[in-house]
């Protein structure tokens, strides 16, 4: 099967503290991230995903440990994600809103299974 011919379930400005960054003012206190993702795949109304077991499955991976940089974390949740769930391809990104002032910034990845 092509990538072509997958159909996309995403998740869109969901918000969760992490505790995260490189700077000794970034862990102090959990900061908000917001997450944005398209997984694709083919899907049955056995063989499916599970919008919260996804948003479980990030709060888990959050809960773990404290992250230095948001490229470690969008590479751990997407290698968790395409290793537990029924994903062909998965586009992940994650914003930062309070790292900078006057933007927002954020990194975004695309993984296959």
């Amino acid at each position: 099967m092509t990538i072509e011919n997958l159909d996309c379930i995403y998740i869109k400005n969901f918000a969760c503290p992490a505790s995260i960054g490189i700077y000794p003012h970034e862990k102090i206190a959990p900061q908000p991230l917001i997450f944005h993702l398209e997984a694709y795949g083919k899907w049955t109304e056995t063989d499916f995903l599970d919008y919260d077991k996804i948003i479980a499955y990030i709060q888990t991976v959050l809960a773990e440990q404290h992250y230095e940089l948001l490229e470690s974390l969008v590479n751990k949740i997407a290698e968790c994600l395409l290793t537990h769930f029924p994903v062909q391809k998965l586009v992940l990104a994650i914003d930062k809103p309070n790292a900078v002032k006057n933007a927002l910034v954020g990194v975004k990845i695309e993984r296959t299974a």
